[in-house]
């Protein structure tokens, strides 16, 4: 028996059944609902992102770097300037201006150096010439005046009024400076020009504050000086006046010795006797010149004329007894009516000498005394 295969027909397309088709607006509802979140946060953060960078271009200006900068730059400038400034003018009130002012210039040097840093900072953030120049013209200026300006912490007291002279000069010279550089700088419209540049009247009154403080602080000192070196001077007198007086008397009494010696001595011719006279009563003019000659000290006025006054009788005798030995010519002058006068009228003087000179001595004494009391009562250097 024949079995006869069938054959298999091949399905066509309509009779396979399609899968439903997603619509695409579907797909993009289901992904939007997962990244719903996502996509708020981001669009809202670019929208503030957006008027933010509208604000600061068109309002604030923040994108103008080379403006912002320069501007910057001259008014941390101009307040770094105004504090020295301020504390110059406060000095003048202090209870010691002088050291206040010092001090107020010893600021100024580390200001001058923030001013440099600030310079340097503009020069390298700002390539525009325009502002750079005119920028740095103003700030060069202010950091040469807080230069100079801060010298006047060295300036020794002895020299107060001739160290200002020579600066202040050159303080006014860099005051044109910032003036001249003040119609560049506000030709740039950088804003409020009060706070761009120092004002030319606060800068006058720091000048003449300081000068004020410097004068007064001097006229100060050299008043103190001037009456401590007259002092000084006085108790040098009277010391000296003590030593010079001491001196000229022992003098005198080597002088005296020897006179007496001539006097003791036995069978002196009268030729001899003439000539050593003479020459000791020299020797006693010497003695007298070199006392009229001291500046006697307050005090010491009596004791000194009564040590002069003996000292000239002395004098006197010497001359008497030559002029006797020559009109009296013995062959001996000892034992002569000259001799005798000399010798009883110089033993009168010697005794009073001594007496006379306990009194110049306690006179001197008394002058220095009264000198040193009077340095004392000057004090010591006054605070500035």
């Amino acid at each position: 028996m024949t079995i006869k295969a069938k054959a298999v027909q091949p399905k066509t397309a309509a009779a396979v059944s399609p899968a439903p088709a997603i619509p695409v607006s579907t797909i993009q509802e289901s992904w939007f609902r997962r990244h719903r979140n996502a996509v708020l946060f981001g669009g809202g953060l670019f929208a503030v992102l957006v008027l933010a960078f509208i604000v600061s271009f068109v309002v604030l200006g923040l994108f103008d770097t080379g403006e912002a900068t320069a501007r910057e730059a001259l008014t941390s400038s101009t307040a770094t300037f105004e504090r020295s400034s301020a504390e110059t003018g406060a000095a003048l009130t202090a209870p010691l201006p002088f050291t206040a002012l010092s001090e107020a210039a010893s600021a100024s040097k580390g200001r001058a150096g923030t001013i440099s840093e600030t310079i340097a900072d503009l020069t390298e953030k700002v390539d525009e010439e325009s502002l750079v120049k005119p920028s740095s013209k103003a700030l060069k200026a202010e950091r040469r005046f807080l230069t100079r300006f801060s010298q006047i912490s060295t300036f020794p007291e002895s020299e107060l009024e001739h160290r200002w002279k020579r600066l202040k000069p050159e303080l006014l010279a860099s005051q044109q400076s910032i003036n001249s550089s003040r119609r560049a700088v506000l030709a740039l419209g950088l804003g409020d020009t009060a706070h761009l540049l120092p004002a030319n009247v606060r800068i006058s009154a720091m000048i003449d504050s300081a000068s004020k403080i410097i004068l007064l602080s001097n006229q100060k000192v050299q008043q103190w000086r001037s009456e401590r070196d007259a002092a000084k001077t006085q108790l040098a007198s009277a010391e000296s006046y003590k030593s010079e007086m001491s001196n000229l008397m022992g003098e005198y009494y080597s002088q005296r010795n020897i006179t007496q010696e001539l006097v003791h001595e036995q069978h002196v011719y009268w030729q001899v006797a003439e000539e050593q006279l003479l020459s000791q009563a020299s020797e006693r003019g010497g003695i007298i010149e070199g006392m009229n000659a001291l500046l006697v000290p307050a005090g010491a006025e009596s004791a000194h004329s009564q040590m002069v006054s003996l000292a000239t009788q002395s004098k006197g005798l010497l001359e008497e007894a030559a002029t006797a030995a020559r009109e009296e010519p013995d062959i001996i002058w000892t034992g002569s009516p000259g001799w005798q006068r000399l010798s009883t009228e110089s033993e009168a003087i010697t005794q009073q000498f001594a007496s006379a000179e306990s009194a110049v001595l306690a006179a001197a004494e008394g002058a220095i005394a009264s000198e040193q009391a009077k340095l004392s009562q000057v004090g010591p250097k006054p605070q500035l």
